[in-house]
């Protein structure tokens, strides 16, 4: 995680609820509202195992800045009424202040647990602006062969005709294999050991967005007031595995990998100068490029003597 300074927060005390923030995303969502000065509360399934967040950021940030709490089923009834007690702004991926209602970042369609939250953020008078963050799956799906331009309009209407057809079996409606990997962090240690890398092959050509600047974007949208009921794509660049691959290469030329197949590229056209823009106010140049994030998640675990 890299700290970012950005203008201190009117009131040091304003609190944004991240759920889930143990994971990729969402623990980089509450660094960055941390590092603008915001106080964070995050949700976990089991607070013990991820005390480590809570210790790392009280020796980033200090006492009393960030805090856990455990929730293991969103769609309780109730179950947010605590949770969002103090709270100005709530972040789902599934983080919340100012004074309109804002559901922004990343394309998605309303899901139980992303709608329960909602509706509890709506009843807590403190609560001021709502985020919903999703893959940008939810607005298509990545296949080379195919041109497209999408808008802040399009949905993956292929992949809801698919849920729906009667003639797929619950098998073929499930989740991919490389759905359930984790930590896309951990596939780049993969590759560049060249273990365990197989189920990269079934992963197409398609759009990047460093963790960093999903944080950034994050907090952009929960605290700009231009951002108002508006869908946000956290998009920087194209990519492939063939093409991490490469750039591995060129960044260390003492080591062997392996051989990928060329997949193609990514051919669809996103609407993301909304959120290049939001990273310039934070002032950010652009992006994160995908050699500087390829470079140093590989720094985090590759010390050549």
């Amino acid at each position: 995680m890299t700290l970012d300074y950005f203008p201190p927060p009117k009131s040091p005390n304003t609190m944004f609820l991240v759920t889930g923030v143990n994971g990729l995303i969402a623990s980089h969502v509450a660094d960055q509202l941390l590092a603008a000065g915001y106080r964070v509360r995050g949700t976990v399934r089991d607070i013990s195992r991820c005390q480590w967040l809570a210790d790392h950021f009280e020796s980033r940030y200090g006492y009393n800045r960030f805090g856990l709490v455990q929730l293991n089923d969103f769609g309780a009834e109730g179950a947010w009424e605590v949770t969002l007690q103090g709270v100005s702004g709530s972040r789902q991926s599934r983080a919340l202040p100012t004074s309109r209602w804002r559901t922004s970042i990343a394309p998605s369609h309303q899901s139980s647990n992303g709608s329960t939250l909602f509706v509890g953020s709506q009843k807590t008078s403190s609560v001021k602006s709502f985020s919903f963050t999703s893959s940008a799956w939810a607005a298509y799906t990545p296949n080379p062969n195919v041109t497209r331009v999408l808008t802040e309009n399009t949905w993956n209407e292929e992949a809801v005709a698919r849920a729906a057809d009667p003639r797929l079996s619950a098998e073929e409606k499930g989740l991919a294999p490389f759905m359930a990997q984790g930590s896309t962090s951990g596939m780049l240690l993969r590759l560049f050991e060249g273990k365990d890398y197989e189920i990269i092959l079934k992963i197409l050509p398609q759009w990047f967005v460093d963790s960093r600047d999903a944080g950034r974007l994050h907090l952009a949208a929960l605290t700009d007031p231009s951002v108002d009921r508006q869908r946000l794509f956290a998009c920087a660049e194209r990519y492939s595995w063939p093409q991490i691959l490469s750039l591995m290469r060129t960044l260390y030329p003492e080591r062997q990998f392996v051989e990928l197949e060329d997949q193609g590229w990514d051919q669809t056209t996103v609407p993301n100068a909304k959120a290049e823009e939001l990273l310039r106010r934070l002032g950010r140049s652009s992006w994160v490029s995908l050699q500087d994030s390829v470079r140093e998640n590989i720094e985090c675990y590759y010390h050549p003597s």
